[in-house]
């Protein structure tokens, strides 16, 4: 596909841009960021195609950004983006904005039967019969000057996405689920934008769930500490402190510096540096009520396992019968969650997952076996 490659590096040039993008009816976007050192990542080069060529706007060159998060807010714009996840994470830290109007190729790809989580370049060689390079995705894009190959590899990244959409838009439109993959891209992007507060971190530590009450209580306060001081700090969690020695300090509640040095894998700079910190926690959480509703889940009990292997039984079978991926059709964090507040209710709860598309596929079929479940839990 021949489009033009223009690199912007003054707010004069994109400014005169953003007026002829403000004017499309679509336009394809993609970043290039680095995320090594750092908590939050770097934007390096931001990507926008329209239909008279390719912009790879810097970042670094260009100190007002705003005029492009205004066109990504633009709700009569329709932003083709693919995989998009860590995409609007860097629009929301580096840009101060939420896309509106956005529809992702990948979830797209997904709903026609390619697969859960397809590439960007292996999609562009099946609908395209072009391959890509790979070379480049590792690169430093804070690095200048850019290479000539990390410019191509960028341009390439837009260049293709409308004719890919375009052939997606054909193919889901005959198989009826082109509103359901702007659906499910309007999820994914409320999914992305959607910040847990620093004190649900925990949460994600699945191997803690055997922990007392009392000690799950202490692991969150300490990885709500931790979460502030990433963020504050500009660095990844795991260089403040690892997940295993936030379990471990949970575990022994140790109660003085010699004691918290022995804990396994534990830096000895973290001991000199939060220390205090750390052991203040410790003593706060002995005060902590007994009370607390917000404990890690467990693994799923027999009955649970049960009716999970029933739901999971219609999503085979939908996905055998429309070649959308099981995990796209119905994921298991939602069918687990599904599956925990019908039992402990006693009444069909379904999450809003299954609102929209899902809602006249699968929901009708998910509630069916869920009565008829409760009503043979109740009479055994």
């Amino acid at each position: 596909m021949s489009l033009n490659v223009v690199f912007v590096a003054s707010n004069e040039q994109l400014i005169n841009l953003s007026r002829q993008w403000k004017g499309q009816r679509w336009l394809c976007v993609d970043t290039e960021f680095v995320r090594v050192n750092t908590f939050y990542p770097e934007l390096g080069l931001l990507q926008i195609a329209d239909e008279y060529g390719v912009y790879l706007v810097d970042p670094l060159a260009c100190a007002d950004l705003q005029v492009i998060a205004d066109v990504l807010q633009d709700p009569q714009i329709l932003k083709i983006m693919h995989s998009i996840s860590e995409d609007i994470e860097v629009f929301s830290h580096a840009l101060r904005c939420a896309p509106q109007n956005i529809f992702d190729t990948q979830i797209g790809a997904a709903l026609a039967g390619k697969g859960g989580s397809i590439g960007y370049g292996a999609l562009v060689e099946d609908y395209l019969s072009i391959g890509l390079p790979k070379s480049e995705t590792r690169s430093d894009w804070l690095r200048r000057p850019l290479s000539s190959k990390q410019l191509d590899y960028s341009a390439d990244d837009v260049r293709y996405l409308y004719p890919v959409y375009q052939k997606l838009f054909e193919e889901l439109q005959h198989l009826g689920f082109y509103e359901a993959a702007v659906e499910e891209s309007d999820r994914a992007l409320n999914s992305a934008l959607s910040n847990d507060p620093d004190d649900h971190y925990y949460l994600k530590l699945r191997g803690a769930w055997k922990l007392p009450t009392k000690k799950q209580q202490l692991l969150r306060s300490l990885c709500s500490w931790r979460e502030q001081q990433a963020k504050s700090c500009n660095v990844p969690r795991q260089h403040v402190i690892s997940d295993n020695a936030l379990i471990e300090i949970a575990q022994r509640r140790p109660s003085s510096i010699q004691k918290l040095s022995r804990i396994p894998k534990l830096r000895p700079s973290v001991i000199k540096t939060h220390s205090d910190t750390l052991l203040k926690l410790i003593r706060e959480s002995e005060f902590d009520s007994g009370e607390f509703a917000g404990r890690i889940p467990p693994p799923l009990r027999l009955v649970e396992q049960k009716l999970y292997k029933r739901l999971k039984a219609i999503v085979l079978q939908f996905s055998e019968q429309t070649g959308i991926a099981p995990e796209v059709v119905g994921r298991r964090k939602v069918l687990e969650k599904a599956v925990r507040e019908t039992l402990d209710t006693g009444e069909v709860s379904l999450p809003d997952d299954f609102n929209g598309w899902r809602a006249q596929n699968l929901r009708p079929m998910f509630e069916r076996e869920m009565q008829l479940f409760l009503a043979s839990v109740t009479v055994e």
